[in-house]
């Protein structure tokens, strides 16, 4: 069953955009508070007042939120955490860092098992069932059909979470609420409170969880604390055994365009690297897809006919329906992306009940 998505709805959608940059050019730790760059590549917010030399030294996302009028500070009141707070919180991060090689098994067996326990201990399982998630699995694409979708949704109206990765600058970058980075009072609130409950009851058989593990949780914190309607959760590595498929009632699930990666850990062909990526499907959950391989296809067909999946396969937009309107990030592929977040948020949309409100609105505009 193939599905055109129809992009005139979303007209407002069509604005987005994305810093590339090459990440070769950083000379830092994972987690720097501060940065030195060969090539210094800016936010957007950043002052050139702000810039010294060489060493970029960016404003807190407090002050931005505060600039800009973002909800996500309540009433202009910042927590008062220590100036050494985030720095301590990013030693924290870096002392999760698994020194695996690549391809090697992880060291403690049963991911999904120990992220239940996680969730557990710090009492988000039952928070968890209340987010209306979009979770988006696939080899290329994923981010950008994330941000898609969270430009989509908040055109719409809604509050937006959104958890991708890597970070370029930043590790506050992989949190999103309502388009904007996690502010670093906020992310430190919620950091500390995961931290501090984690570490007291961290035991050898349940030690303290990897880095990705452990900011998957972290994202959970943030969107049940933020109270998102929607949350938009990009699949780190695979599907089936990665630390977000804990999620056990999405709103609708998604894969974009697949292909050869992670092969020694997923597979070395495209059928077994599909069959991981379509492990996030949930039983009787709507799932939508761009054309894929037949190797590829076939496994996510199959694997939807088991789990009695709603299972729509998106073509590309068509540049006729736009209207003369183009895509804020440039490519070709961007229109499977594009189509891919415009059907997972429709589906979102009438899965939560809100389709026929936002039509409303529309045409009262």
């Amino acid at each position: 069953m193939r599905m055109i998505a129809n992009f005139s709805m979303y007209p407002n959608t069509v604005m987005i955009g994305v810093s590339h940059s090459n990440r070769s050019h950083f000379k830092s730790t994972q987690f720097p508070a501060y940065t030195t760059f060969d090539n210094v590549i800016l936010p957007a917010y950043t002052n050139i007042n702000n810039v010294i030399g060489r060493r970029f030294v960016h404003k807190t996302s407090s002050e931005v939120l505060l600039e800009r009028g973002s909800n996500v500070v309540s009433n202009g009141q910042l927590p008062n955490f220590p100036s050494s707070s985030y720095e301590a919180a990013m030693e924290k991060l870096s002392s999760l860092i698994t020194r695996q090689r690549r391809g090697e098994k992880p060291p403690l067996p049963n991911k999904l098992g120990r992220m239940s326990m996680y969730l557990k201990i710090l009492g988000l399982e039952e928070d968890m069932n209340r987010l209306k998630i979009i979770h988006v699995a696939g080899t290329k694409g994923k981010g950008s059909t994330c941000i898609f979708c969270e430009a989509i949704l908040r055109e719409c109206g809604f509050r937006t979470g959104v958890f991708t990765s890597p970070h370029l600058i930043d590790v506050r970058e992989r949190f999103r609420i309502d388009g904007i980075d996690i502010s670093e009072d906020k992310f430190l609130e919620c950091f500390w409170d995961c931290w501090n409950q984690l570490e007291e009851k961290a035991t050898e058989q349940l030690p303290m969880p990897p880095l990705f593990q452990f900011l998957t949780i972290l994202s959970f914190k943030i969107f049940t604390s933020e109270q998102v309607d929607a949350a938009i959760i990009e699949v780190g590595l695979g599907g089936t055994e990665d630390s977000t498929n804990a999620i056990k009632e999405p709103t609708v699930c998604g894969i974009t365009s697949l292909g050869m990666d992670h092969t020694e850990i997923l597979g070395d062909t495209l059928g077994q690297i599909a069959s991981h990526k379509a492990g996030i499907f949930k039983p009787k959950v709507p799932a939508f897809t761009v054309p894929q391989p037949p190797e590829a296809m076939d496994v996510i067909i199959e694997r939807a006919k088991e789990l009695m999946v709603p299972l729509e396969v998106t073509e590309p937009l068509d540049c006729k329906q736009m209207k003369g309107l183009t895509l804020g990030l440039s490519g070709d592929h961007q229109f499977y992306n594009a189509a891919l977040a415009v059907s997972l948020s429709r589906c979102w949309l009438q899965r939560t009940g809100n389709w026929e409100k936002v039509c409303q609105n529309i045409l009262q505009k």
